[in-house]
This record gives structure tokens, C-alpha cells and sequence, in this order.
């Protein structure tokens, strides 16, 4: 068979050239419609929603916040920062007492979650916190425990008010933990799909992705929730559910209190391996401001699986192609 002739180098490029053209038009229509979902920065972003999964909590650094409707399935979240920037973020450290562990327990960027039955001390617990550190706790469809907390706690109805409520004052640069106290009203009034036991799964999936979206912008928050049930067949499929949907829990068993202070016991667990430790906590009745724990200012880095599937060899064409004519 005869050899048929090289083209010149002239039509190649011709050729290269009209194809990237083609691919860069294609590429335009793709991203418009959402079929690609590049991710932004801008000069707000975005967190997920506890009520809605076609809306995003859009926010800016100065803290004002609004609701954005998503354009499609594929919009996806806009991020403060650019894949591989560093930026400044607080951490904050709780003074667990877990095994040989001596310098606490870090909690892991994300929505972290303080669980146990009715009577464990969820409330206690936050509030025992406070004395340690400085918080900003939100009620969130949640009652007040006495006068105290109804003058000076902010009370908010519904989670997706306290969140933005917490995420706005912690842009801003405060110190403070955020607590939000609790997934009362998502828990209940989120719909969809029953497994067993009656458990909605979509309650699960919102959980995650607010967790997701204050994780990748380098936002901590606790919140409690109360399965609201302690029948054993129902704990069953509850908890896993729940611990698979965050970063890590407390799970509290026990509160005694005496003239010293308060003593908490519970067990703890972290992704990756989420293997249950038992902890205990000791809060004296009176800290002085000055041992209150501060959170540490450390250097938060983003990477692009945070925040993006994982595209096809020929979608990170299109996108590279639209990037060098934008």
C-alpha cells in the first residue's frame, strides 16, 4: 500500500487552529448552559442549604449575605479562593481528654456535630464551652433553657438564618467557635425518600453538602441535633447515616456536675477512620479571660478535587482552550 504523503506543517496549524476554534464555541455553549461546571471566584461565594437543594447562600467577605438560585444541576458552589492559594483561616482546638492525646482535639474544617439523647447535656455542653472559649451560639428552632439565654443569646427560625447569621460574623474576623443549636427544623421538615425506620435520606445528603461548602471556604461550625428517639432499632440506622455525613461527632453520654464545675464523657470520632474514642471534659465553674482558649491562624490551602469532579481528558481541553480566550 502506498504511503500517503505528510501534510504540510502550514495545513496542520490551519487545522489546529480551526479546531481549537470549534472546541473554544462548543466550550462557551457548555459552560453557559451548565453543562460544565467550571468553578468561580468571585467576590463572594456560596454555601449549601439545609431547606433548599436548588439554592445557595451567596456571600461576601464583608458579610452580607443573600440567596442564589442555581442555574443548573451542574452550577456549582463559588469559592473564595483559587485552587492552590493560600489564605488565613482560624482553627480552633478543644481541650478534649481522648487517650494519650495531650494537646486537644482539633476540630476539622466543616460542620461538626455534637449528638446524644434528650438529657445528654447537648445545650450543657455548648454553653460549657463558652467558658472556655469564646463562641457565637444561634438558637435555631430550638427553645431557650431559661431568661438568660432568650436576652442574650440570637434565636433564629430556621438553620439556614443561623448559618448565615454564624458564617456572616465569623467572615468578619471574629474569634469566636460558631454553634448552632440545632438541626431541629431540617431534621424534621426536610423531605423525601423513607428508609427504614422512617429516616429521610435527603436530610443526610443537605447535611453534607453544607458541611462540604464550609469545609472547602475554611469554616468551622458545630451544631447539635437530638435523634429525637433512643429506641435501639432506630439508633441503628440513624447514627451511621449521621457520622457518615460529616467530618467528625461528639456523641455525649454523660454529664455530672459538682461546686468544681462540669464533667462531660461521650466518644468522639473523625474521618477518615471515624473510630469511636471515648473522651472526657472538665470545665470549671469560673475560667479566667485570660486561659480562654484562642483559635490558631493558620494557612488554609485549596485543592481542585475539593471542589470539582473529576472532567474528562476532553472537557479540561475545552476548559483550557475557553481560558486562554477570556
Amino acid at each position: 500500500m502506498a504511503k500517503q504523503p505528510k501534510k504540510d506543517v502550514a495545513t496542520r496549524v490551519a487545522n489546529g487552529l480551526s479546531d481549537i476554534a470549534e472546541m473554544v464555541n462548543e466550550g462557551k455553549k457548555l459552560v453557559s448552559d451548565g453543562s460544565i461546571p467550571v468553578v468561580k471566584v468571585g467576590k463572594h461565594f456560596d454555601l449549601a442549604m439545609f431547606s433548599s437543594a436548588r439554592d445557595y447562600i451567596t456571600m461576601t467577605e464583608k458579610g452580607v449575605f443573600s440567596i442564589r438560585e442555581k442555574k443548573s444541576v451542574l452550577d456549582e458552589p463559588v469559592r473564595r479562593v483559587n485552587v492552590g492559594e493560600l489564605t488565613a483561616t482560624k482553627q480552633f482546638t478543644l481541650p478534649l481528654q481522648v487517650g494519650n492525646m495531650r494537646d486537644g482535639w482539633i476540630v476539622p474544617f466543616g460542620l461538626n456535630i455534637i449528638t446524644g439523647g434528650t438529657g445528654a447535656g447537648k445545650s450543657s455542653f455548648a454553653r460549657a464551652l463558652h467558658r472556655l472559649m469564646k463562641t457565637d451560639r444561634v438558637l435555631a428552632v430550638e427553645p431557650a433553657d431559661d431568661n438568660f439565654e432568650l436576652e442574650n443569646l440570637p434565636i433564629r427560625y430556621s438553620a439556614d438564618s443561623a448559618l448565615a447569621y454564624l458564617i456572616s460574623n465569623a467572615v468578619r474576623g471574629g474569634d469566636r467557635l460558631p454553634i448552632l443549636d440545632s438541626l431541629r427544623a431540617p431534621l424534621f421538615e426536610i423531605s423525601g425518600s423513607a428508609a427504614d425506620k422512617g429516616i429521610i435520606n435527603a436530610f443526610f445528603t443537605r447535611v453534607t453538602n453544607v458541611s462540604n461548602s464550609l469545609a472547602t471556604n475554611g469554616l468551622t461550625v458545630l451544631a447539635t441535633i437530638n435523634p429525637l428517639s433512643q429506641e435501639a432499632d432506630f439508633l441503628k440506622a440513624f447514627m451511621p447515616r449521621l457520622t457518615s455525613s460529616v467530618p467528625s461527632y461528639i456523641m455525649l453520654e454523660s454529664r455530672t456536675e459538682t461546686s468544681q464545675g462540669e464533667t462531660f464523657t461521650g466518644k468522639i470520632a473523625q474521618r477518615p477512620d471515624r473510630k469511636e474514642r471515648a473522651f472526657t471534659l472538665f470545665v470549671p465553674k469560673n475560667v479566667d479571660e485570660a486561659a480562654r482558649l484562642k483559635p490558631e491562624e493558620v494557612d488554609f490551602i485549596v485543592t481542585e478535587s475539593d471542589y470539582e469532579r473529576e472532567l474528562s481528558i476532553s472537557e479540561r481541553q475545552v476548559i483550557a482552550a475557553i481560558s486562554k480566550t477570556v
